[in-house]
Order: structure tokens, then sequence, then C-alpha cells
């Protein structure tokens, strides 16, 4: 879920995070990793000109992994925050305004574009958009994966599908809190564990009754946001930490492995067969989660080098902004994408031109994103530490 939530402080010695409301810069850059895998998904197009390009088609798919590397990030810093403001006063209205001053202005703008602009002006409005307005409830509500499955996808979205990732974001924002409040860290631990087995089992019942249900629906998707908060919970103490040190490469080599193990079986990963929808999801938030500990535990490790580039760490804090903005953008420059599909192999291969079409739609995305950040909304941001910022 892209949403940027407040990252921990610096660790101290003996845990992995403090839990603070300060700003970690390298989990922009995992924000940064996670937004750059659904541009690929989303701005990639097929090719069969070349064994390679079969290949490169399918393996970008894989792409839609980036909403799970969302959720895990999210559970963990959502559960952090809320773990350190647990015993400070008005706990429940500081945490809802700070998330309503930096998810609302974005999200609503859009939709107030969208849905009360678009349909007044375009002429004639096309068939999609006209067919989407008297479903718009839903999404003012923060409902769209529950439209998504009341649907089975069927309904023409208009390139607005990919909101129900935020929809299942809000969901969570409306009973953690509670949950944080109510419970001990130990029992909270506990509850992690139990929800992410409930999902396992959620999507196995589900995928029989409807195949959009185990994607789209908030329990589904509890294995990744739980297993985030899991880790929040854990790193905050000496024993926890030192478990997570011990566990997380196995943990996740095991479960890179797994994954990699289903795509060679099926001849691709795909989000919607049988295996990924159900095994595979646990699979992705557990490797995701041996990342996060991992860049807690060793962020100054070769391997995570990449994470401190300060590019990627800027395109994650403007991911947010990125991700409501992609895919209408490409009815924009429809046009231009279709000229790029029209291009002659080059060497036999379109992977050249693919790959430029997939650098100019990222930067331009990318760029508006950050004109958005910057004028639209920092000025909202700037209202949070009024709702119990950092002491």
């Amino acid at each position: 879920m892209p949403a940027l939530a407040e990252a921990p402080a610096a660790p101290p010695a003996a845990t992995l995070q403090a839990g603070r409301l300060t700003h970690t810069p390298v989990l922009d850059g995992v924000r940064g990793v996670a937004i750059l895998l659904v541009f690929i998904v989303h701005f990639r197009y097929q090719s069969n000109s070349s064994t390679l390009d079969r290949f490169v088609s399918e393996a970008t798919r894989a792409g839609w992994m980036g909403v799970d590397l969302f959720f895990v990030l999210s559970g963990f810093l959502i559960t952090s925050i809320l773990l350190d403001t647990k015993a400070r006063p008005r706990y429940f209205r500081n945490f809802y305004a700070r998330r309503l001053v930096r998810l609302f202005p974005v999200y609503y703008a859009f939709l107030a574009v969208f849905f009360l602009l678009l349909p007044r002006v375009l002429s004639p409005v096309p068939a999609e958009l006209a067919a989407l307005v008297p479903h718009q409830g839903w999404y003012w509500l923060y409902g769209v994966n529950v439209l998504q499955v009341l649907y089975h996808g069927q309904l023409s979205y208009y390139n607005t599908l990919h909101l129900w990732s935020l929809s299942v974001e809000e969901q969570f924002y409306l009973v953690w809190p509670l949950l944080v409040r109510l419970t001990r860290p130990r029992v909270l631990l506990g509850a992690c564990v139990a929800l992410m087995a409930g999902a396992l089992g959620f999507r196995l019942v589900a995928v029989g009754w409807n195949p959009w249900a185990p994607y789209a629906l908030m329990p589904a998707r509890m294995d990744a946001l739980a297993l985030g908060g899991a880790l929040a919970v854990l790193a905050r103490e000496e024993a926890g930490s030192a478990w997570l040190r011990r566990w997380w490469r196995p943990v996740g080599g095991a479960a890179a492995l797994g994954a990699l193990g289903i795509a060679a079986v099926l001849g691709g990963y795909h989000e919607d067969a049988w295996a990924v929808l159900t095994v595979g999801y646990l699979l992705n938030a557990l490797a995701f989660g041996a990342l996060v500990t991992g860049l807690l535990a060793e962020p100054g490790a070769a391997a995570f080098r990449p994470f401190h580039w300060r590019w990627l760490q800027w395109t994650g804090k403007v991911s947010y902004g990125a991700y409501v903005y992609h895919l209408p953008l490409l009815l924009v420059v429809a046009p231009v994408k279709d000229w790029f599909r029209a291009r002659p192999p080059l060497l036999g291969s379109q992977l050249p031109m693919m790959g430029l079409w997939f650098v100019l739609m990222s930067a331009f995305t990318l760029a508006l994103a950050g004109l958005s950040y910057r004028f639209f909304e920092l000025p909202f941001l700037r209202l949070k530490d009024r709702f119990g910022g950092p002491r």
C-alpha cells in the first residue's frame, strides 16, 4: 500500500528500532522499490518478437508484488507508531488526524477531478467513465476492493482499479489502532500470527467462492499487514530483535526460493494463479518482511546499498501520489504508448523501445508526483506536528 507512514528512528544497539515518529530515509528506499515494481507491471506491454522479449514480458508481470511490499512496510510502520503513542493522550484522535492529512488530500482531490469535473468538461464523456460514475460511492467510502469483488472484476474501472489497495489499507486503519490499544505487545504478537494464518485460510476458502475475494478483500491480505505488525513488536525488544537477526536470512531465502519454485512450475508468477493466490501471497510477505528486517539489522550492508540512493529515496517519498496518479495518466498518454508499441523490432527485439517507454513514463509520473508533493501535499503534511508529533 503506497501510503506514506512515519518511519521509526535510528535503532539503539540492542533493538532494531525505537518506534518513534521520526524519519528513516532508508525505508523511503523500500517505498521507491515498491512503486517501481508497480510501474513495471502497469507500464509494461507484451512483446513476442524473440524468446528474450517473451521472458522479459513474463518476468515483469510479477511487478504486482510491489503492493505486497507496501502492505508489509505499512503494517510495520503503523504498528510502530501506535505502540510508541499508545500511552499518550488523544491516541485515536492524533493517529487518525495524522492519517487524514497524509492520505485524504491527494485521494479526494483525484476523485473530485475524476468524478465531478471530467464528466462535466469532456464531450462526449467516455463510455467507461460514464458507466463508472453510478458506482462512485464505493470510491468515496474506500470500498473499491469490495466493489471489485461484487462485480467479479467485470466492471470497467477506467484505470482506477489500483485504488483497491488503498481501500485495504484504510480498512486496516479502522481496526488496527483499537487492537494495539487494547492488547499487550505479547498478545498483539500472537494476534498477528493468528491473523496471518487466518488470511491464508480465508484465501483457501474464498478462492472457490469468488476469485477476486482472496485478492482484494482486507482479511485476505492481512498476512502481509500483520507480518509487518509482528516485526514492529519483535523489533522493540532485545530478545525479539535477536531472534529477527538470527532468522531473517533463512526465512527470507526460503520464501524467495518457494516463490521461484512456484514460478518455475507454472511458467510465471501470476497473481491470479491458484498457488500464488493462496500460498504465494504468504511467501511474498515473508520475503519482504525479511527485507525490512535486514535493512534494520544491517543498514550498511553492501547488498542494501541501493536503498541509500538519494534518487530512490526521493522516489519513495513521492510514491503515494505516484501510485494514485500513475494508471489514470496512461489514459492521457495512450497514443504515445501505442506509438512505442508500433515501432518495428530493433535487432529482432522490442526491448529497447519497451525500456525507453518505461523510463519516460516513469519519469513523467514521478515528475507530476514530485510537483504534487511539493506544492499540494507538503502544506497538509506540516499539520501533522499539531497531532502528537515527535517529542
